[in-house]
Order: structure tokens, then C-alpha cells, then sequence
């Protein structure tokens, strides 16, 4: 099927190759804390057991699967000298571009026998484009395919078992056994990776037995490859946690039936609706909504629809949401686009003359132009600026003392609980207001300086004679821009707005 993929897709996916390389490297940090604390941690915990651990360590409620690979790549990375922890984070990140992109190549080939449903295949290559676009440059995909997270890591997994079980089939007769047992094991590591898959996985085998009309034998090899991939997982936890344990069994204990998640807060069952759609680039999410949903409702049959639907409606049902749960449903929900728009192609002929108005025009290149950006700022901006700070104290060992602004948005603890990385400078905790008195200690000797505030910034540049030794300013500027092109809220002030300062003596 490769050969299908022509030019105008290939540069497509030759350009989405490169935003993930640029996207890996600098996107430094994580977007949930979870991604570091159940999976950075874990890993050091084996290298470094006296420091602190979080309590779903404690309760074994987190699968050791991703954290144990990611530890003997580590180990393999010491092995020829690479020790530094950012250097070995970036690594992490490459693997998981590498591994979502691989798998979301797999996706748009299993997708054109998805799509491959209508009538008129006259305009196939403008579609398989259309479908090879949203999969691989849809603004959120490289950044997300960067992260080293269960759900992205769960997701690619899934993808690649489920491409196996439809890819080529006619190539798979000669690995009749072979090939479901190994799609199954697939599946069974993506449930290992992020629990809550199993939610994609019992409707797919549902799928597979009502509409795919799959033998029973075949069916059964599946999950025989889901149950060696658990048993698998509980040798793991066991090497992991030092005991034996159900860790998807403590995780559904603790989380649902003891509603521990619920302790971290609730929302209302249309949170992922309302806030997916007032996010950054709200035009282009509400367009994947509108055609998500439109897809649920004619295309019930539909694979799409049996691994998305439920998901989402689960997700909506439970209290505790965040809008990372929902990354494994999100590159099937894109397919629902061309899918729809094959669709009303077929029923109504012509009816996309449309696009030819003006306004229809101005409309998609702002669009366009939108993804565009958010591309750019997602894959040049730290997805933490809290681990850029660390990144570059590390590359600085001269710097001992840092004296910081006190502010509710900067956690300092929360800075020097980050174990996996080397131990940091001394945070020193320094009012606002002595800032403005110029005979002070703090004004009379060379010192570095750390803002996190955009007036705080400015307040130094003013009262000091400092230079700048860290910042990432334009980004801010262009997301301020950004939001104010779509009438959002920008960050008032620049309220996050990193910079460590090295300032000299008054008067020098």
C-alpha cells in the first residue's frame, strides 16, 4: 500500500517528519505532571530509591510497563556514555515521535480501506491528501506525539495492533496465527500503557465479531495476545513495585470504585465539549467536533465510531476529567472529516462548489494559517518552562544562588521535586518590594535573579544593571498575538514570562 502514497502526500509526510524532529527537541518538559512523577520517577527509583515517591507508587495503581522499557534504554544510553538526565529525556522524546509517527503511517494506510466505502473515487488522491494533512500536521499531533505519556504511548500501540488486524489482510493468510496473536499482544500493551484503552478495545473486538465478521478462531488469537501482554504486565509490576500486584486492579479499586479520582475534582458531563472547543485555535476544533459527531450519528456501524463513541461517552460519564484522556480517540476523530466529506460528495455532487466563495475562502486560509501557528508554537515552545529553567541551570554549574521573586505562580518546591534531574541551585525566596529599595544587600552585590512576571521583568530591567541570560520572549509575543487574532484571552501581562537575570552592583 505504500506505493499509493504519492507525491503530494509524501511531501506531507516528509514535512510532519520534520515538525516532530523539531517538536522532540525543543518542546522540553512535560504538559501534566504525571508524565514526569509516574514515569521519570519511576524510572530513577531504581537507580536512586531514597528519594521521595508520589502515592500512586505507593498504592500500585500505575502499570511499570512504559517505565521499565524507558529504564533499560537509559541503561543502554549509559552504556555508551550519555548520562546527562535532559540528554536522556530528549532520547525519550525521539522514541516517542518516532513510534506515534510510525504508527499514524499505519494509520493513513488502514484508513484508506476505512474511507474507501463511496461510489465516485474520482477525486481518491484529493481525499487520501485531505487524510494524510489532519493525520500528520494537525497543529496538536507532533506535540503531542513527543510526549513521553501513557495515553500517547497507549494510543500509538493501539493504532499499530488495530492497522495489523486490517492492513493487507490477504498478506496476513500466510501468518494466519501469527498475526492476530501478535495485533492482540499489541492491544494488550496499549491497555498495559493507559488502562482506560481497554474502552477502545472491548468495542473493537465487538466490531470485528458483528460487522467485521471475524472467525471465532481469529478472534480468540486476539485475545490470547491481550492475555499474554497482562500476564506480561504483572512480571513487570513485580520487578517494578518488588512485590506481586494487580496494578489494573488497585487502579480500578482506588480511582472508580473508592473515587479517588473524583478528590482531584469534577466537571460536567459536556467539560470535554465546551473546553476542547475553547481552546487555541477554536475554529479548527470546532470543526472536528461538528464532524465527530455528525459521523456517530450516520455512521453507526462504522469501526470509527464503535472505538471512538464509547470512549468519549464514558470519559463525559466519569467526574474527573482532563482533556489529555481523550489523545487516544483524537487521530480517529480526524478521519471522521474525510470520511464525511467522501460522504456528502457522493449524496450531493457539487456540493463543496461552495469552497469557491469568497468567504468560504477567507474561512479555510485562516484556518490553514491557524494551524499553522499552532504548529510553530507548540513545536518551539517548552510544553514546561519550569524544565527549560532546570535544562539550562544544568548547563550553567557557576550559577549556586538564585534569588527569585515570590509569586503564587512559581512553585520553588515544586522545582526541587524533581528528583529524575540533577539537584538544582539554591532558590532564595525574595519579596517584590525589595526590588524598589536600592540601598539594599540585594541591590550591592552581583547576584542572579529569576522573574516569572512579566512586570517583575520589567521592574528589574528598571532598578538593575542586569543581563539576560535566559528567556523565551518571542514565543509568548506570538501566542499573545495568536489569541488576540481569535478573540481569545491572552496571558495578561505575560504572567508566566520565565527570565534569569545575572544583574551587577548598584552604582557599577
Amino acid at each position: 500500500m505504500l506505493y499509493k502514497l504519492r507525491t503530494p502526500v509524501a511531501g506531507v509526510i516528509i514535512l510532519s517528519a520534520l515538525l516532530h524532529l523539531l517538536t522532540a527537541i525543543f518542546s522540553i518538559g512535560y504538559i501534566h505532571p504525571d508524565e514526569h512523577f509516574q514515569i521519570l520517577e519511576f524510572i530513577r527509583y531504581h537507580s536512586a530509591p531514597d528519594a521521595p515517591m508520589v502515592w500512586e507508587f505507593h498504592n500500585k495503581i500505575r502499570s511499570y510497563a512504559l517505565p521499565a522499557f524507558l529504564y533499560f534504554i537509559q541503561q543502554a544510553l549509559w552504556y555508551i556514555g550519555i548520562t546527562d538526565a535532559y540528554d536522556t529525556v530528549l532520547v525519550f522524546r525521539l522514541i516517542s515521535s518516532a513510534l506515534s509517527f510510525s504508527a499514524t503511517l499505519l494509520l493513513l494506510i488502514t484508513a484508506q480501506t476505512w474511507l474507501n466505502t463511496r461510489k465516485s473515487k474520482a477525486n481518491n488522491s484529493k481525499y487520501l491528501l485531505l487524510t494524510a494533512g489532519l493525520l500528520f500536521l494537525h497543529y496538536q499531533i507532533p506535540f503531542i506525539h513527543a510526549r513521553v505519556q501513557n495515553e500517547n504511548w497507549g494510543a500509538s500501540l493501539f493504532i499499530i495492533g488495530t492497522a495489523l488486524l486490517f492492513f493487507n489482510r490477504r498478506a496476513t493468510q500466510k501468518h494466519i496465527y501469527t498475526a492476530p496473536l501478535a495485533a492482540g499482544f499489541l492491544l494488550g500493551l496499549a491497555f498495559l500503557f493507559r488502562f482506560q484503552i481497554l474502552v477502545m478495545i472491548g468495542p473493537l473486538m465487538l466490531w470485528l465479531w458483528v460487522f467485521g465478521k471475524r472467525h471465532f478462531s481469529e478472534l480468540s488469537l486476539i485475545s490470547g495476545g491481550i492475555i499474554l501482554a497482562v500476564i506480561a504486565g504483572v512480571f513487570v509490576d513485580r520487578w517494578g513495585y518488588g512485590s506481586y500486584t494487580f496494578s489494573f486492579w488497585n487502579y480500578f479499586k482506588s480511582n472508580i470504585l473508592n473515587s479517588e479520582l473524583d478528590k482531584h475534582g469534577v466537571a460536567p458531563f459536556y467539560y470535554y465539549i465546551t473546553n476542547y472547543i475553547g481552546r487555541d485555535n477554536n475554529i479548527i476544533n470546532l470543526t472536528v467536533v461538528l464532524f465527530t459527531f455528525s459521523g456517530w450519528l450516520m455512521f453507526p456501524k462504522h469501526v470509527l465510531t464503535w472505538i471512538t463513541a464509547p470512549f468519549f461517552l464514558i470519559h463525559s460519564y466519569i467526574g474527573h476529567k482532563e482533556m489529555r484522556f481523550l489523545i487516544p480517540i483524537l487521530p480517529f476523530c480526524l478521519l471522521y472529516i474525510p470520511l464525511m466529506v467522501a460522504h456528502l460528495q457522493d449524496k450531493v455532487p457539487g456540493v463543496f462548489k461552495i469552497l469557491h466563495l469568497k468567504t468560504a475562502k477567507v474561512i479555510f486560509y485562516l484556518m490553514m494559517f491557524s494551524n499553522a501557528i499552532g504548529l510553530l508554537i507548540l513545536a518551539f515552545n517548552p510544553a514546561n518552562k519550569k524544565i527549560g529553567l532546570l535544562e539550562f541551570l544544568n548547563s550553567r554549574p557557576e550559577i549556586r544562588k538564585v534569588y527569585f521573586i515570590e509569586h503564587d505562580n512559581l512553585n520553588i518546591s515544586d522545582l526541587q521535586n524533581h528528583h529524575f534531574y540533577p539537584p538544582i541551585p539554591e532558590f532564595i525566596p525574595t519579596p517584590p518590594a525589595l526590588i524598589q529599595k536600592q540601598d539594599s544587600s540585594f541591590h550591592l552585590e552581583e547576584n542572579y535573579v529569576f522573574t516569572s512576571s512579566y512586570q517583575d521583568y520589567i521592574d528589574v530591567l528598571q532598578k538593575r544593571r542586569c543581563d539576560i541570560l535566559y528567556q523565551r520572549d518571542m514565543i509568548y509575543l506570538i501566542h499573545d498575538l495568536y489569541c488576540r487574532l481569535y478573540l481569545l484571552q491572552p496571558q495578561k501581562g505575560r504572567e508566566t514570562l520565565f527570565t534569569l537575570f545575572k544583574c551587577y552592583p548598584s552604582g557599577q
